[in-house]
């Protein structure tokens, strides 16, 4: 399975799996679980971007969906009420990093993972998003202005993408009130799947 192939799958499996959940119908809950939503959604549209030969397009919404994942998440488990309150009102505070240390303070997240997956990718993901350098050499061939982005690259950057889906899914699947957690425990086999296959 190539990993256009494997981005559909996690797609659509995610689908069959949250789709028709019922949560809790609170602010907290309904806006973390809107920025899950949102990340899952960047994936598939990026799949399809790629799809089309559409590359730079599908680098650009990669950074969308980090940040979406790590405001569903802040919201979830670190947002005070206020914030929470505030953020649906388009008041944030504090920077980017802010909301990830706020994470990492929490067990179960204090690994320091998300820390180093900005760290290690901010600069490319924001190039990509904002037209800069690596966007930019990556649209040039000998001869002409088109999409020229390697391989490797493309399973790099969709690799990360399918990834922070499955983890938003696996959130989102934290979400329902499931005292057996089997939703959780089904999204966690998917991850570990994915990451065999890998």
């Amino acid at each position: 399975m190539n990993i256009v192939e494997a981005s559909e799958d996690i797609y659509l499996w995610l689908h069959k799996k949250l789709d028709g959940i019922t949560i809790p119908s609170d602010e907290r809950t309904r806006a973390s679980a809107s920025c899950l939503d949102i990340a899952m959604e960047h994936q598939i549209a990026i799949t399809i971007l790629i799809k089309k030969n559409l590359i730079g397009s599908a680098f650009a919404l990669s950074r969308s969906v980090f940040e979406s994942y790590i405001r569903g998440l802040w919201l979830k488990v670190c947002a005070t009420d206020k914030e929470v309150s505030d953020y649906l009102k388009g008041k944030t505070s504090g920077t980017f990093q802010d909301l990830i240390d706020g994470i990492e303070k929490i067990e179960g997240y204090s690994d320091g993972i998300l820390s180093e997956a900005k760290k290690s990718s901010w600069k490319m993901l924001n190039d990509f998003t904002h037209t800069g350098a690596q966007q930019i050499i990556r649209r040039n061939t000998s001869s002409h202005i088109e999409p020229n982005y390697d391989e490797s690259e493309i399973n790099m950057i969709v690799g990360f993408v399918n990834s922070i889906c499955l983890l938003s899914g696996l959130e989102t699947a934290g979400l329902i009130k499931d005292v057996d957690n089997k939703l959780q425990l089904e999204v966690l086999n998917k991850i570990k799947e994915y990451e065999v296959h890998s």
